[in-house]
């Protein structure tokens, strides 16, 4: 077993903002330094005013700047990170006919595709968004209707969970990536495990129609992007209680022909701050989790247990597992608001915590850099085991821990 600081594993994580202190003078109470004991006796240091105890305030902007200091000198003395060959993207969002997708429900399919505009086969990535209000009043937090699908009160807006996370799939498509946000809008206010199923079974309904669609039945999207996706090279990303169903998935597909899937296979697995599920890595699929660790609502971190249950009987596949200094929860999906207002707590220093830009231009290269590496079993990149810069010019402190395949 591996723990979140396990030694064995020559890992030491400090959740601290720097490492530095700023200590106060020590105290000395004469006002006059005493005479030597002889013109030859040892000298005695003047003393010096005592300086005035910094306030709290002080003290963490103290710590601030030391830290930002440390993390752009160490930045600057790491090898650049290249800019990644990128290609026009293309939009083809659909719906499609109410179907069954949970229990007792009818829901009408919807998927937020972005796809390269290159030649060639793609490979394919499902992204799954977390569990979050639907309605959104001036003041307060976002709440959940009744029918999450039904209209939100007059004076209230829709809060677009689905096309929070477009920005990933734009990204990953620049990349090379076909890539779908499944809209699983009517599990958003799911409780527990029923929102981690809900998210499953409608992934899986998901693929289930990209494998139709590639044996002929007639798609709701342009044919020949559906015929460029490779369901050969599958990756699911999972934001939330999303990273939590995308693990679940994964290990449904551990056996694709016994689910009505094979022609897929999975190659890839992200979860971003998710909730744990109990659950290990999927065998032979490499694993990557990141944990932001001013993360409002997973507050105990509670993916970092993943870390901890993977054994040795999880051949051929890696483990990373990223910790994102002052990343939050929320600023992974564009459409919700900070955690500090829905959730009405702060357990981060407001000068510690990212920009929410910050946060999303990191996030976004880490994703598909961490993709490409597990389709393709290629070395993990540099800088994602922090042995190069990143890929923004503010001081981001990201650790890392990357397992090789078969030890744990």
């Amino acid at each position: 077993m591996l723990g979140i600081a396990a030694a064995s594993a020559g890992v030491t994580w400090l959740l601290v903002r720097g490492g530095h202190a700023v200590p106060n003078e020590p105290a000395n109470h004469s006002a006059t330094a005493p005479a030597p004991s002889s013109a030859t006796g040892p000298a005695h240091r003047p003393s010096m005013p005592r300086r005035p105890p910094l306030a709290p305030e002080q003290l963490g902007q103290a710590l601030d700047r030391t830290w930002q200091a440390a993390l752009a000198e160490r930045q600057a003395g790491l090898p650049a990170l290249p800019a990644p060959a990128r290609v026009p993207v293309g939009s083809a969002d659909w719906q499609g006919e109410p179907a069954q997708l949970l229990p007792g429900k009818l829901v009408r399919p919807h998927g937020i595709v972005r796809y390269p505009k290159a030649p060639g086969r793609h490979p394919l990535v499902l992204l799954l968004h977390g569990n979050h209000g639907t309605c959104r009043a001036a003041e307060g937090p976002d709440t959940c209707s009744l029918d999450p699908q039904a209209a939100c009160p007059d004076d209230q807006q829709r809060v677009d969970t689905p096309s929070g996370l477009v920005w990933v799939a734009d990204e990953l498509a620049a990349r090379g990536w076909i890539a779908e946000v499944v809209d699983v809008t009517a599990a958003v206010c799911t409780p527990g495990h029923k929102a981690v199923m809900a998210r499953s079974d409608q992934a899986l309904a998901h693929l289930r129609l990209w494998q139709a669609w590639q044996r002929g039945t007639s798609p709701p999207i342009p044919a020949d992007i559906v015929a460029a996706a490779d369901l050969q090279q599958v990756a699911l990303v999972g934001h939330s209680t999303g990273g939590d169903a995308a693990l679940q998935t994964g290990a449904k597909l551990a056996h694709p022909a016994a689910i009505g899937l094979d022609s897929v296979r999975l190659r890839a697995l992200l979860l971003i701050a998710p909730p744990d599920g109990t659950r290990g890595p999927v065998p032979g699929v490499d694993l990557g989790i990141v944990l932001p660790t001013c993360d409002f609502d997973v507050s105990p971190l509670e993916g970092r247990h993943l870390l901890d249950r993977a054994d040795s009987t999880q051949p051929g596949s890696r483990l990373a597992l990223w910790l994102l200094g002052g990343g939050s929860h929320n600023a992974f999906n564009q459409s919700w608001r900070d955690e500090t207002v829905d959730i009405g707590q702060q357990n981060c220093d407001p000068d510690y915590r990212l920009p929410a830009e910050t946060q999303r231009a990191v996030l976004g290269r880490l994703t598909a850099d961490w993709l490409e590496a597990a389709r393709t079993g290629a070395a993990v990149p540099p800088w994602l085991m922090g042995q190069g810069q990143l890929p923004v010019a503010a001081p981001v402190d990201l650790r890392a821990v990357v397992l090789p395949a078969g030890r744990r």
